[in-house]
Parts: structure tokens; C-alpha cells; sequence
């Protein structure tokens, strides 16, 4: 004999599962969109305005460090503060650092060695120099992440700025694995 389930139990089954389809759906959407919006095409569309510094931070490519001295030497800022995230024995941004320039260029090395340290060295020279408002300089899939941080230790105007460059989807994905694992880390942090 086959027991024929209750009308009332089926559609409240096929309500849950419209239910579980539909919240899937939405969290499917909205994943998409914060990968799409924050770690891959950030909005910085707006033009860039006249600041008292470009800020770059570190990361993998040394074309990065040229493009926020060539932004300061666009008239954007007087001053560039470059994070060296190679190391003081690197030949290449040792180079970069003793260059001239048309603008004044000052390379640190971040203590601690994250967006943290650099955000806190951020701070200390901003309020030597007086700086009110930044260009802060990182790769797209930093960009917000790094505002945050940033924003937690200087008070002042940050515009962002993303370094253009491309990537590969191997580098997208371990890239938005590592952005997410810093969202939650600094997203535990209290203060500066």
C-alpha cells in the first residue's frame, strides 16, 4: 500500500524549497556583485583631484611604485610616500627611491609588514607633514579593503586610485582569497 502524503504537506515542502531556491539565488547574486564591485572593478571613475600626497602602497609589481610618482608629477601632489614592500635590499626600488624626480619621494618600510603597518606609518608622516588629503594608490582588488585600514588612522581625504593592470583568473581568484582573508582580520582589529 503506498501512503499518499497530505496536500498541505507538499506545499508547505515546495514552499521551502522556493524559499531555499530564492535565498540561494539572492546570496549567488550578491557574492557576485561584491567580487565583481570590490575585489575586481572598483568605481574610481571619479577624476582625481589635487591632494598633499600620493600614497603607494606595496605589492607585486614595481610598475605600481612608477605610477603613483608619474600621478605626483602630473600635478596631482608634491609629495609621494612609497611602501616598499620588496625590502631595503632590493635593486629596483632601491632605484626607485633615489631617483629624481619633480616631486618629492619618500620610501618607508612598513612595521608591521601588512596594510596595517603601512596605514600606522601613513599616520605618523601625514601629521609631521601636515597632509589633509591623499591619494592612496594599491591594486584593485586592495583598493577598498586598504581605504578601510587606512581610513582608520588618517582622518583626512582619501581618494583611490587603482594601479591598472591585469590578471589572469588564477591570480583573480587567489587574490580575492587573500582580500577576503584580510577583510576578516582587519575587520577584528580595533583602532589604528
Amino acid at each position: 500500500m503506498i501512503r499518499k502524503r497530505p496536500a498541505r504537506t507538499l506545499l508547505a515542502s515546495r514552499g521551502i524549497k522556493l524559499w531555499a531556491c530564492i535565498t540561494i539565488a539572492f546570496l549567488v547574486a550578491a557574492t557576485g556583485a561584491l567580487i565583481r564591485n570590490v575585489y575586481v572593478d572598483p568605481n574610481t571613475s571619479k577624476p582625481l583631484q589635487p591632494a598633499d600626497a600620493v600614497v603607494v602602497l606595496g605589492g607585486a609589481t614595481y610598475e605600481r611604485f612608477r605610477y603613483g610618482i608619474q600621478l605626483a608629477e602630473e600635478g596631482l601632489a608634491p609629495q609621494v610616500l612609497i611602501s616598499n614592500s620588496a625590502g631595503p635590499r632590493d635593486p629596483v626600488m632601491t632605484r626607485i627611491c633615489d631617483t629624481p624626480a619633480r616631486v618629492s619621494i619618500t620610501c618607508f618600510l612598513p612595521v608591521p609588514w601588512t596594510t596595517r603597518g603601512e596605514a600606522q606609518e601613513i599616520r605618523t608622516v601625514a601629521a609631521e607633514r601636515g597632509w589633509r588629503s591623499i591619494i592612496l594608490v594599491t591594486s584593485t582588488d586592495h583598493l577598498y579593503r586598504a581605504r578601510y585600514i587606512v581610513g582608520r588612522c588618517f582622518t583626512g581625504q582619501i581618494q583611490l586610485a587603482t594601479y591598472p593592470q591585469t590578471r589572469g583568473i588564477s591570480e583573480l581568484l587567489f587574490a580575492w582569497a587573500y582580500q577576503t582573508g584580510g577583510w576578516l582580520r582587519a575587520l577584528t582589529q580595533n583602532g589604528c
